[in-house]
């Protein structure tokens, strides 16, 4: 009897090279991975994870549904059902919760949700006082490439690089955790110089100290450090000496917010913001 026991758990003991065959309706195929995207809020500070869920609800507004599950290290993740839907929330960013920024990205195959970078996310960006003449799609690019990864136009994006009177705006993937350039200077190869001002749609908070999203001035770690002096360098961010384009004087940008996004976070610094006139 225990002879017959024993050979019983040796033929049903698994070994470790041994294989376990899943059955198809038991495995997941990956179909809900090409309708997923994973996120996180990019915030240095405690947020309620339930009413970012409703407010990706909100602004994404899928036409088909989709679901928010909470997953570990500040990500979630969003599946939706239709891939249009999808498409949708990743081209129509940057999103911005409680003046935070949201980074979302594809999860390739079999890629772990962990794993996914998000390092990177799309900004649409309006480059002011390029000479007439070099607001050109090469142009566009060229700028683009040295602000970060240049996205190229679709055909319902193509408006993203056609010229206007006063700018020109292109569409470029930005590093989150560099600072942002508030200015570019240019010089020809006649060695003319120019300087080109950038303003960013849809700008999240950021600091005006290392000019970093995710944190505002007043929470820039570095100030707690003996020997800080303010700003840690002079950035070709926020440059004080000047706060708008030369050729855009303050009213000009508060009279036209679609094209100057950058208003609110710029006015904020000046030193009669929040002050009303005796």
């Amino acid at each position: 009897m225990d002879n017959s026991i024993t050979e019983i758990g040796r033929i049903l003991q698994l070994e470790d090279e041994e294989e376990v065959a899943i059955p198809d309706a038991i495995w997941k195929n990956g179909a809900d991975r090409k309708l997923m995207l994973v996120g996180m809020l990019h915030t240095e500070k405690y947020y309620n994870f339930e009413a970012l869920r409703l407010a990706l609800h909100r602004f994404l507004n899928p036409g088909k549904g989709m679901s928010v599950q909470r997953l570990e290290e500040n990500r979630f993740s969003i599946t939706f059902i239709h891939p249009i839907d999808r498409k949708r929330a990743l081209e129509g960013g940057p999103w911005i919760f409680d003046k935070q920024l949201i980074v979302m990205n594809y999860v390739a195959d079999n890629e772990k949700e962990g794993e996914v970078n998000l390092d990177w996310c799309e900004f649409t960006i309006f480059i002011h006082d390029l000479p007439h003449e070099q607001r050109t799609k090469e142009m566009a690019r060229y700028i683009g490439e040295i602000l970060g990864q240049y996205c190229t136009p679709t055909d319902k994006m193509s408006d993203h690089i056609v010229q206007n009177s006063s700018f020109i705006k292109i569409r470029v993937r930005l590093n989150i955790h560099k600072p942002l350039r508030r200015w570019m200077k240019l010089r020809s190869p006649k060695a003319e110089e120019y300087t080109i001002w950038f303003a960013y749609a849809r700008l999240p908070n950021f600091c005006f100290i290392c000019g970093k999203m995710g944190h505002i001035a007043k929470f820039y770690s570095a100030q707690y450090e003996e020997g800080f002096m303010g700003r840690e360098q002079p950035l070709t961010c926020w440059p004080p000496q000047q706060m708008y384009p030369p050729s855009l004087d303050p009213p000009a940008w508060s009279e036209a917010p679609k094209y100057a996004l950058v208003v609110e976070a710029i006015v904020s610094m000046l030193p009669h913001y929040g002050k009303t006139e005796k």
